[in-house]
């Protein structure tokens, strides 16, 4: 797993040639394949097939795929370490759910000390990239420092569809309008 979890994340970070267009369709057809087992509850093949599409070609949707996999301990041993290395390298690159899970991270201190700047930092940087989830917990967050921020995030959440926003947007409107 380290070795490579190791080979993705120098992948990542230095500018390599581009792969075959057979190795590249083979590792989405994994990333995808792992995609519907993890929409179906089958997180350790999932994991196996988010593994394997990186063995043969390390993508940055493989790695949060699997940086999610390790944050909640689904189909592997949950393991925070992993998780942040996956997330950093990820998130290095603008991928909108690996930077709202390194906000998870910073915000409820899950293998790293706590801090709110920081994971307001990820959450916002995921939400201007359209992470629904992102700006819906960017905007529960902001309620009581920057209540216009909050409506803005809270809003975007709602308009694309992400029903849990509805019921705090309202609520503030509600009291702002008071």
């Amino acid at each position: 797993m380290a070795k490579i979890i190791t080979t993705f994340l120098l992948l990542v970070i230095s500018n390599y040639a581009c792969a075959d267009d057979q190795e590249v369709g083979q590792a989405l057809a994994l990333l995808e394949k792992g995609e519907s087992a993890y929409a179906e509850g089958k997180y350790e093949e999932a994991a196996q097939l988010y593994l394997a599409s990186m063995q043969i070609r390390g993508t940055v949707r493989a790695a949060s795929n699997l940086c999610n996999l390790f944050l909640y301990g689904q189909g592997v041993p949950q393991n925070y370490k992993t998780a942040m290395e996956l997330c950093e390298a990820a998130a290095e690159t603008g991928y909108p759910s690996a930077l709202v899970m390194l906000g998870e991270m910073f915000l409820m201190g899950k293998g790293v000390t706590p801090n709110r700047t920081k994971a307001l930092s990820y959450y916002r940087k995921g939400a201007d990239h359209g992470h629904t989830h992102g700006q819906f917990v960017l905007g529960l967050e902001l309620v009581k420092e920057n209540q216009k921020e909050a409506i803005k995030y809270l809003k975007m959440a709602e308009e694309s569809g992400y029903e849990r926003a509805k019921e705090p947007l309202n609520e503030i409107l509600e009291r702002a309008n008071k």
